[in-house]
């Protein structure tokens, strides 16, 4: 007579392939405690905190293991679909206000997440993995990119911001270039 088994595993998987970030993932509209952070190059399982919330993720890049969730620079990305297979830039800003106080000026205001969401093998089509890594703050390696050729600075803002829309926007210097993102 033959022994079956079962084994189950997590449906998502977030793995951090950044070098130099820890990131903070959560799902859209739960509680900053619900978040997990992951150090770089970890990985972890992840499970959705509130089944009354739609299915959408939002991440944030930390500093360190260390940083407490309301003395976090960066705000929470817009939330994002992670059954829909592909890549997806994240465009997240900075929280001006706490990068004052720390010292650092806001001009690098924005941080560009990578978000790469593909389907895990060995899972019969319905394990995904979903692969964060920030892009270069030049914008060469980025899947979306803004040089300026002017001879003047351009404002670039993105349309349909309900939330604050005078500052979602970013100035351009002439021979310079951005990374950008959703």
């Amino acid at each position: 007579e033959h022994s079956r088994i079962l084994v189950l595993y997590p449906r998502f998987f977030i793995r951090n392939d950044s070098e130099k970030w820890y990131l903070d993932v959560k799902q859209a509209g739960a509680s900053d405690k619900t978040a997990m952070r992951l150090k770089p190059g970890s990985s972890g399982a992840f499970f959705w905190a509130d089944i009354s919330l739609p299915e959408l993720l939002c991440v944030r890049p930390v500093r360190d293991l260390h940083v407490m969730n309301d003395h976090c620079i960066h705000l929470w990305s817009g939330g994002f679909d992670i059954s829909a297979l592909g890549m997806i830039p994240l465009r997240i800003r900075s929280n001006a206000e706490l990068k004052w106080s720390y010292g650092t000026a806001p001009s690098s205001s924005v941080a560009v997440v990578r978000s790469l969401i593909e389907l895990r093998s060995g899972t019969g089509g319905t394990g995904i993995l979903v692969s964060l890594k920030e892009e270069l703050d030049n914008g060469e390696d980025s899947l979306y990119r803004i040089e300026n050729h002017c001879p003047f600075p351009l404002w670039v803002s993105q349309d349909g911001i309900k939330e604050r829309p005078d500052s979602n926007g970013d100035i351009v210097m002439p021979d310079k270039k951005i990374c950008y993102g959703l």
